[in-house]
């Protein structure tokens, strides 16, 4: 009797310790995953290649998936720009990049979307889906921002001026790409780390796996 309530406290000794090891190894391997997974570059549109990841004095790193057909996208171009130019005034530590990412846009045509509505970022030509099918954005716009050590610190809308596809308000109430960026560059938590874009469906690529919000 003794012998065998010695085995089963045992066996339920190595079930504890074997379970600690694999949450501690998760928890180890979660916050670095999407970082490794963006070790690569992309060509803009006019082939300039651009790593994905921060370098060296940038804190943030702000993405936003766009589209030459969808009407919101084309949209948000203006701010965008506007958010672009103040981000780069006296070496600031952002980093605003566009992304096509289309199998049936060619990059001319993206070329010419981009110099018809005077965009002033670079936009990056994610001809083979690599950067999408990395943070599969579910539509068109989709910002992304990441912090130095390229953890995602927000995905989501650019702002609240549409509160649904038909339904724009006067003036948006919540900038939420802005204030995510804001949080970053002060090293304190983004206060609503996820919300849902309003914009087009973004189905040229299957999902491949979630992005997640780095720890």
């Amino acid at each position: 009797m003794a012998r065998n309530c010695k085995q089963k406290y045992l066996r339920l000794f190595l079930v504890a310790c074997w379970g600690c090891v694999c949450l501690q190894s998760l928890h180890a391997e979660e916050p670095n995953e999407l970082a490794d997974q963006l070790k690569f570059s992309l060509d803009d549109l006019n082939g300039v290649p651009h790593e994905i990841q921060a370098k060296p004095g940038i804190k943030v790193v702000a993405i936003v998936f766009l589209s030459t057909e969808c009407p919101i996208a084309r949209s948000y171009l203006t701010k965008l720009n506007e958010l672009h130019a103040s981000w780069s005034k006296d070496a600031s530590p952002v980093k605003l990049f566009g992304v096509s990412s289309d199998p049936f846009v060619t990059g001319q045509e993206a070329k010419t979307f981009a110099d018809e509505f005077k965009v002033r970022f670079p936009i990056l030509y994610d001809q083979k889906g690599r950067l999408a099918q990395n943070l599969t954005p579910s539509h068109v716009p989709e910002a992304f921002v990441f912090d130095a050590k390229s953890h995602l610190a927000y995905r989501g809308r650019i702002d609240d001026t549409y509160a649904e596809v038909g339904r724009r308000r006067p003036a948006a109430t919540q900038n939420d790409l802005e204030d995510a960026v804001a949080a970053v560059i002060k090293g304190v938590p983004v206060k609503s780390s996820r919300t849902t874009p309003v914009g087009c469906p973004l189905e040229a690529w299957k999902s491949r796996a979630n992005a997640k919000i780095g720890k």
